[in-house]
């Protein structure tokens, strides 16, 4: 019984932390499910298969869509891609030029934070669980991509998604309301 009993302790304490992770996140994403208006601001490095890219990107949800606009680099600042239910387009100066169907799952500078913002209010999670004073949580959104997102007090402080095995966005959230 001694030598049982230690094990005992650590497998409920393990159940704790555990049940404190997903009342966490779930607590999160309930306030997320009920909103239209979430915006998101972050440092996106996407991973392509030959180089790696830096983006600030602001991602604006609205009843009808959501728009991301470019504020880093410098050279594209002022960008904006408008995604809609029945297409995408993208827009400079008032110029805007159709880009089709927004029905692909690859992820893009431009449709990633519109992937993870679906993710947080639709997708599935696999799992949760605590990282020193973030919880994190492992989802899998509609089109099969694997998107694993950081809680600080509550908010996003990070986020990745991948497709398969290979992590093809990294997220820094520097803003979210």
């Amino acid at each position: 019984m001694k030598k049982i009993f230690p094990v005992i302790c650590l497998c409920l304490l393990l159940c704790g932390c555990q049940s404190r992770a997903e009342e966490s996140w779930e607590q999160f994403s309930r306030s997320v499910r009920e909103r239209s208006d979430l915006s998101l601001t972050a440092e996106v490095q996407v991973h392509y298969s030959d180089r790696v890219a830096d983006f600030t990107l602001r991602c604006t949800e609205e009843e009808e869509g959501c728009t991301v606009e470019v504020l880093a680099p410098e050279l594209i600042r002022g960008v904006r891609a408008r995604m809609e239910k029945n297409g995408a387009g993208l827009e400079y100066d008032g110029i805007f030029l159709d880009t089709g169907s927004s029905g692909d799952t690859a992820l893009t500078p431009m449709n990633c934070l519109p992937k993870l913002l679906e993710a947080m209010k639709l997708g599935t999670v696999d799992a949760c669980w605590r990282e020193e004073d973030e919880t994190v949580a492992a989802l899998t959104p509609a089109d099969g991509l694997t998107v694993t997102v950081w809680l600080r007090d509550g908010v996003p402080s990070y986020a990745e998604l991948a497709d398969g095995e290979n992590t093809v966005v990294n997220c820094t959230v520097v803003e979210f309301s």
